[in-house]
């Protein structure tokens, strides 16, 4: 029984580290905590990984009755799903990210909770995952990412002297091609389940 459950964790947890991406973030949050103290930022990490988590499995929860409201099925929102992740993923590979200005005070909901944990690809990736997984799995495997990236956060100044500008960068590059894989798979079982639904 054990087993089966810790593989669908797995099968959650893997394309959320994926999509959540949290060392492609560190520069830009190193950039907003550079004048932070320590006590504040523990803080900050705590709460925007609060937020992000509520948030989350809330639209997760919505969302489902939004999509019975429009009609929409699993297999359509696999396909619409994978085709938004995908076109994220290639503007991530091919975008640079501006210098980001420096923020005063609490950022911890805007914009490091939302969109820089949450953002558009972690939500796609969710509510996908709603019509596959139990919501069980789904909020284990949301809160076992959050904290991994509360973590990541927190050591976020020890890893940018470790791997340097350069390795940081290559790390959230090379996250960004595995999301255009989970993209393109995501589209392909989504056409696969629409065309033996038909036939």
């Amino acid at each position: 029984m054990f087993e089966p459950l810790f593989k669908e964790f797995l099968l959650a947890f893997i394309p959320l580290f994926v999509a959540l991406n949290t060392i492609g973030i560190v520069p830009i949050f190193s950039s907003y905590s550079r004048n932070v103290s320590r006590p504040a930022l523990k803080y900050i990490i705590f709460k925007a990984v609060f937020v992000a988590f509520l948030t989350g499995i809330a639209f997760v929860l919505i969302g489902e009755y939004v999509l019975k409201f429009l009609g929409v099925t699993i297999s359509d929102f696999k396909i619409a799903g994978g085709l938004l992740l995908l076109v994220f993923s290639i503007k991530e590979i091919f975008y640079e990210q501006p210098e980001t200005k420096r923020i005063e005070g609490d950022f911890s909901v805007v914009p490091l909770a939302i969109p820089l944990l949450l953002g558009p690809a972690v939500l796609t990736t969710l509510l996908v995952f709603k019509g596959i997984f139990s919501l069980a799995i789904i909020a284990l495997a949301l809160f076992s990412n959050l904290l991994i990236g509360a973590l990541i956060l927190w050591y976020s100044a020890l890893l940018s002297k470790l791997m340097g500008k350069d390795g940081m960068k290559a790390a959230g590059k090379i996250a960004t091609i595995l999301l255009s894989a989970i993209a393109i798979m995501l589209i392909r079982k989504g056409v696969f389940e629409m065309f033996n639904s038909r036939f």
